[in-house]
C-alpha cells in the first residue's frame, strides 16, 4: 500500500509538472510573443522617430531658405527704394528742365497771331532769276540714282520710304529745269535751293556750311555743288545727326558726288539746349520725322519710368542702359505707318560745340521737327557774331513766329517767311509749304 501511495503521489506531481510546464511553456510562447510585438513597436517607433529627424531636417532647411529669402526682398526693397529716390530726383531735374523749356517758349512766344511781314521779306519778284546763270542738268540717268536741277546725284536706297518721281528710271534720258514755284505744288526745295545759291554766291575765302539734322546729308551735298558751279573754293561741310545708319548714308552721299567725307566735319549726335544726353528714337534712316523732344521731354521719360517699375522690368531696362544705351522700348514715328525708332540714349550737342572752332558759316541750314525751338534761342549772341544765313525748316505756327521774332529782335534780315502748312499765291506763283520756311541773312557777318 505504501509503495502505491508513493507511485500514485509520484504521479500527481508528474502531472502536476507536467500541466505547470505546459503553463510555463505557454507564457514563454507568449512572452515571445509580447517581446516580438515590442520589438515591432520599437522598430516602428524608431522609423518614426527617423521620419520625424528627417521632417526637422526638412523644416529647418524650409527656415533657412526662408531666412534666405526674407533677407533678399529686404535688398530688393531696398534696391527698389533706392530706385524710387533715384527716380525721384531723375523726375525732379526732368520738372526743372521742363519748367525751363517752357518759360523759354512762353518768353519767345509773345506772338499769337501772325506778324506783319517785316520791309523786304518775302520779295519774290527779286528773286525771279536766282538761278539765272546755272544750266540746269541733262543726260542719262545714272543707274541706282536720281539727279536734281545741279547735277547732285541721289542714290535711290536713300529715298525708299517716301520714294521718287518714275522719270529717274535708270538709263532715262532727262532735261531738267529750274525749280519753280507753281501750280500749288510744294514749294520747300525752291527757297532751299535759293538759299544754296545766294549762300554760294556771296561766300569768300572759304566756305562754310551746317547741316542740323542732315539725314542722308543732301543740303550739304547740294549746297556744295551750288558752290562748285558759281564760285568754286575752298570748302568745310558739318552734319550734325543722330542716326548711325543716316551718317553712313552722309558719307555714301558725299563720296557719290565726288566730296571726300574724311575732310568733313560729321558730328554723330543730337544736338540740343544743353549736353545732357537724349533720348531720341533711333531707326527708319532716311525718315527725317523724328526729334529728340517728344521721346525726351519729362513726360515722356517718366512714362518709361512708371511702365517699367508697374512690369517689374527695372533690371531689365538698368542692364539695357548701362550696356547697351537704349531703352528696349520701340516708337512708331508717324502713327500708323510702321516706321519705328528704338527709343536710346544718345548724345546731345549744341550750338555752342558746332559753331565755336568755326570763324564764320555762310549757311546754317536745319530741319529738327520741333526742336528748333530749343537749340537756336539759348545761343543768340553766338548766331549773330558767326552766321551769316540761316535756312530753316519750322514746325508749328507758334514755334515760327516765336524765332520770326527772335531774329528780328535780334537785328537779321528776314529774306523768306511763310508759316508752316499754308499755301500762298504770289508773283512767281501758288505753291504750298508743308514746313514753315524762315530764311534770314546776318548783315554783321
Amino acid at each position: 500500500m505504501g509503495l502505491k501511495r508513493a507511485v500514485l503521489r509520484f504521479l500527481e506531481r508528474r502531472n502536476y509538472a507536467v500541466v505547470h510546464l505546459d503553463a510555463l511553456e505557454r507564457e514563454r510562447d507568449s512572452a515571445s510573443k509580447t517581446l516580438a510585438h515590442l520589438e515591432e513597436e520599437q522598430d516602428a517607433a524608431a522609423r518614426t522617430l527617423a521620419h520625424l529627424e528627417e521632417v526637422e531636417e526638412e523644416r529647418e532647411r524650409e527656415r533657412d531658405a526662408a531666412a534666405r529669402t526674407l533677407a533678399h526682398l529686404e535688398e530688393v526693397e531696398k534696391e527698389r527704394e533706392k530706385e524710387r529716390d533715384a527716380a525721384a530726383r531723375t523726375l525732379a531735374r526732368l520738372r526743372e528742365v521742363e519748367r525751363e523749356r517752357d518759360a523759354a517758349i512762353k518768353n519767345l512766344a509773345r506772338v499769337t497771331s501772325p506778324l506783319a511781314t517785316p520791309p523786304g521779306a518775302d520779295d519774290l519778284q527779286k528773286y525771279a532769276g536766282i538761278f539765272d546763270g546755272i544750266t540746269p542738268w541733262s543726260g542719262i540717268v545714272p543707274a541706282g540714282f536720281t539727279v536734281d536741277f545741279l547735277g547732285t546725284l541721289t542714290s535711290k536706297k536713300f529715298l525708299e520710304i517716301w520714294g521718287y518721281h518714275p522719270a529717274y528710271a535708270d538709263g532715262s534720258e532727262l532735261q531738267l529745269s529750274h525749280p519753280s514755284l507753281a501750280d500749288g505744288a510744294n514749294g520747300e526745295f525752291w527757297f532751299e535751293a535759293a538759299d544754296w545759291v545766294q549762300a554760294a554766291r556771296e561766300a569768300r575765302g572759304r566756305f562754310v556750311m551746317i547741316t542740323l539734322g542732315a539725314s542722308f546729308g543732301y543740303q550739304a551735298v547740294g549746297s556744295h555743288r551750288a558752290l562748285q558751279l558759281l564760285n568754286p573754293m575752298p570748302y568745310k561741310l558739318v552734319a550734325v545727326e543722330p542716326i548711325p545708319e543716316n551718317m553712313e548714308w552722309v558719307r555714301s552721299n558725299m563720296r557719290d558726288n565726288g566730296i571726300d567725307p574724311a575732310e568733313q566735319w560729321l558730328l554723330q549726335a543730337a544736338i540740343g539746349a544743353n549736353n545732357e544726353p537724349a533720348f531720341f528714337p533711333v531707326g527708319s534712316p532716311g525718315l527725317g520725322a523724328q526729334n529728340c523732344i517728344e521721346t525726351n521731354e519729362e513726360a515722356a521719360r517718366a512714362r518709361y519710368l512708371q511702365e517699367f517699375i508697374a512690369q517689374g522690368r527695372t533690371e531689365e531696362a538698368l542692364t539695357n542702359l548701362l550696356l547697351h544705351n537704349t531703352t528696349g522700348l520701340q516708337k512708331d514715328i508717324i502713327k500708323g505707318k510702321n516706321l519705328l525708332g528704338e527709343i536710346r540714349l544718345v548724345s546731345t550737342i549744341t550750338l555752342q560745340d558746332v559753331l565755336g572752332p568755326l570763324e564764320r558759316v555762310d549757311l546754317l541750314e536745319c530741319d529738327l521737327q520741333t526742336s528748333e525751338i530749343l537749340v537756336f534761342p539759348p545761343f543768340r549772341p553766338l548766331l549773330k557774331r558767326k552766321v551769316h544765313r540761316i535756312h530753316m525748316g519750322t514746325h508749328g505756327k507758334d514755334i515760327h513766329r516765336s524765332l520770326l521774332q527772335m531774329f528780328i529782335d535780334d537785328g537779321w534780315e528776314i529774306i523768306f517767311n511763310y508759316e508752316p502748312e499754308s499755301v500762298h499765291e504770289t508773283v512767281l506763283g501758288t505753291f504750298a509749304v508743308n514746313d514753315g520756311i524762315l530764311s534770314v541773312r546776318n548783315p554783321a557777318v
